[in-house]
């Protein structure tokens, strides 16, 4: 699955997500880089589909609890969930 047919999924299943988007707001320091897409689920049942979903195809992620001491390098490498 390419980044393509992550977002088609996402689109399919209702869930919104950004993309390019800035880390900063996020996290609690206020710096960050970009993240290649920020997805946010609306429940527990979208969230376990999704990661499902980026563990089968292997996609590299980061889980992202209220973004207490989280940094993250301005990479566009990153998938936030």
């Amino acid at each position: 699955m390419d980044f393509n047919d992550f977002t088609r999924y996402l689109d399919k299943i209702n869930c919104l997500y950004e993309k390019e988007a800035k880390t900063s707001p996020l996290v609690s320091f206020k710096i960050g880089g970009i993240a290649k897409l920020i997805v946010f689920p609306e429940n527990k049942p979208t969230f376990c589909k999704i990661r499902e979903v980026i563990i089968t195809n292997n996609i590299t992620s980061f889980v992202l609890c209220n973004g207490t001491n989280s940094y993250f390098k301005k990479k566009k490498k990153r998938i936030l969930l």
